[in-house]
This record gives structure tokens, C-alpha cells and sequence, in this order.
């Protein structure tokens, strides 16, 4: 039937661009009608309607001025017309993923139904309806505007919207997004680019680890000239510290007990200094492990002793690096324990 076009209340939920609807007045004005649009009784305002499908065309009818316009009048409820919307919009071109997205979440809120029964209702599988409903929380409030997050996310697909959401980062993912439809990436593109930007993130990561566990090694021996250990301690975790120590004796020590030995043992020297190097270190997640040697030079008991130690220690991420395990073992047996004996015989 012919209907007036102020009777029709258009779909609010519908996006579309000036320009599509300036295309679609061109070819309305000149070849006509060629299909009714799709309508049911406004179940709020009697002899009115409500638009299920076409509302570019009753758009582009508006603008053309036309007074009427070919319509189908069905019979349907509120989730009936959800998901007839879907079917008849769901295959076209111009019906982007967001607005799939916003009218799977209107039939979930209208009807109640899980993602899964909705799936089954349009044809679709849950996967499909889990991603494009994703697209509904890519971007929060902060980054933008409604009406501006609106238009991008409009024109991105919902496998670029998976990709985006990878980024933990949310202006980044903004930047990222609006980088996406000004260089016009495609998926595929965009993976490539995030892959390289991720590769970039995890090598700048792993070169700031690998200087912070460096300090973290450095400072462990800073205090040994003034036989102060408090920078060592400082860097061990508090909760689930051991050594084991190249002195006797020669148990696994925790944190207390390692404190004790390593303090008797220090200030048994007259003075000390020490020197890291062939430090390696090697990381795995929150977890790394480094080897190196400390050479000491040792006044003991009026004699100077240059020995070499072997160090291996584990480290864990907590608040920062910290120190969870340390093994000490000498590189020359002979030269420090030798001197630690002459000075017990002297005693």
C-alpha cells in the first residue's frame, strides 16, 4: 500500500551516510520504486507505522520530497522485527558490522535470549554473534565522542575490531582505529602492522628488563667496600629468598640466615672491594636468570687475597626485579679459603 511518509517512524538504530543516501535519491528519481519497503503498525501511535526495512530508501524519499511510499505492512512484534531487520539487512553491502552488532544486542535485550539462542534464531553461529557484539565495548567513552567513535566504528569490519582489540592500550587502539580508515587497511594489513609494533613493544620491553636486571646485579655488591649488605637485601624478595654460599656452611640459607652469614662473613675482612663481569643473562616471562664471575680484592688478616667468584642467580618480576635465589661457588678454590684458614690457625 501507499503510505504517507510522515506516518512512517524510522529505524533510529540505522546508520547511514549523506552520501549514500544522496546515491539512492539519484536512482529513486530516476528509475522509480523498484521494491516496497517493509513496515508494521506502530504498536504506541494508531494508523502510524514502523519501519522494519528500507529506511535508506524512506531517507532518500524524504529528501526527493516525495509525499508517499510503497510499503509491505506485516503483522510482527518487537523481537520479530529485530531479527526480520537482520535477515533482510544482513547480507547487504552497506549494512556495516557495528550495526549487526547493535541489532544482535537489541534482540538480546529485547527477548532475553542467550548469545547462543540468538545465534540460532538468525543463522548464525555463536562465534559470529560473540565477535561483532564485541564491537560494542572496543572503544569506552573517554577516548572520543559518542557520534565520533560512532562513525569509526561504523566503518571498520569486526575482524578489524579483533585485531584492535589486542591492544591493551585504549588510545592507543583509538589512534590505531582512525590510522586504520585514513590509510584504508585492510585486515590483513593491519595484522601485519600490529605484529611489527608488538615485535618493536616486546624488544623495547626485553632491553629495559635486561638493563633493570643489570642494576639490580651491579647494586648487589655496591655495599661490599663498606661492608654494608643493606643494597644487597634491598634487591631480594622478601617472601621466598635462598643462597647457597661458597663459605660453610654450605646448607640452603633463607633470608634471615643468609643476612646473618653474609654480615659475620664481611666484616671478618678488613676490607673488600669487588668487581662484576662476563655477566649473561637470560629471561623467561616474569621470571630471568643471570651467570657472571665477582672478583674480590680482599685485605684479610694483614694479607691481600684476589680471588674470583662464580655467580648464578635467579630473579622474579614482583613490584620490580628482585633477587629470589643466589648461588655462589669459587672460581679458584685454593686462594680465599686457604687465606680464611691461615686466619683460624692464627687465631
Amino acid at each position: 500500500m501507499e503510505i504517507h511518509l510522515d506516518l512512517i517512524e524510522p529505524n533510529p538504530m540505522r546508520i547511514s551516510c549523506e552520501s549514500e543516501i544522496d546515491n539512492l535519491a539519484d536512482s529513486l528519481s530516476s528509475t522509480g520504486q523498484l521494491s516496497p519497503i517493509r513496515v508494521r503498525p506502530n504498536p504506541k501511535k494508531e494508523t502510524e507505522y514502523q519501519i522494519i526495512f528500507g529506511n535508506r530508501r524512506l531517507a532518500a524519499a524524504k529528501k526527493l520530497g516525495w509525499k508517499t511510499i510503497s510499503a509491505e505492512v506485516v503483522q510482527a512484534d518487537e523481537a520479530q522485527t529485530l531479527i526480520m531487520a537482520f535477515s533482510e539487512n544482513g547480507e547487504r553491502k552497506d549494512f556495516s558490522d557495528y550495526e549487526k552488532a547493535l541489532l544482535i544486542e537489541r534482540i538480546h535485550e529485547t527477548t532475553k535470549k542467550t548469545y547462543v539462542e540468538i545465534a540460532e534464531l538468525i543463522g548464525k553461529s555463536p562465534a559470529y554473534v560473540s565477535q561483532h557484539v564485541a564491537m560494542l565495548t572496543l572503544f569506552t567513552s573517554s577516548v572520543a565522542s559518542t557520534e565520533e567513535r560512532t562513525r569509526v566504528l561504523n566503518s571498520l569490519s569486526e575482524k578489524h575490531a579483533r585485531i584492535l582489540a589486542k591492544k591493551q592500550d585504549m588510545a592507543d587502539r583509538w589512534n590505531t582505529a582512525k590510522l586504520v580508515l585514513k590509510a584504508n587497511l585492510s585486515p590483513r594489513e593491519l595484522e601485519k602492522m600490529n605484529a611489527r609494533s608488538n615485535l618493536s613493544k616486546n624488544l623495547n620491553t626485553k632491553i629495559a628488563n635486561r638493563k633493570e636486571i643489570e642494576r639490580v646485579i651491579t647494586n648487589s655488591v655496591r655495599g661490599l667496600p663498606a661492608k654494608d649488605m643493606r643494597p644487597f637485601f634491598n634487591l631480594t624478595s622478601s617472601s621466598s629468598f635462598t643462597m647457597f654460599s661458597r663459605f660453610p656452611p654450605y646448607d640452603r640459607l633463607n633470608l634471615q640466615m643468609s643476612s646473618e652469614h653474609v654480615n659475620k662473613t664481611l666484616h671478618s675482612l678488613e676490607s673488600v672491594a669487588a668487581q662484576i663481569d662476563e655477566l649473561e643473562i637470560r629471561m623467561r616471562g616474569h621470571f630471568a636468570y643471570a651467570t657472571y664471575y665477582v672478583t674480590h680484592n680482599i685485605s684479610l688478616h694483614g694479607e691481600r687475597v684476589k680471588t674470583r667468584t662464580r655467580a648464578t642467580v635467579i630473579l622474579e618480576h614482583e613490584d620490580q626485579w628482585r633477587m629470589v635465589h643466589a648461588h655462589y661457588s669459587a672460581a679458584d678454590p685454593a686462594s680465599l679459603t686457604e687465606a680464611f684458614l691461615r686466619q683460624s690457625v692464627t687465631r
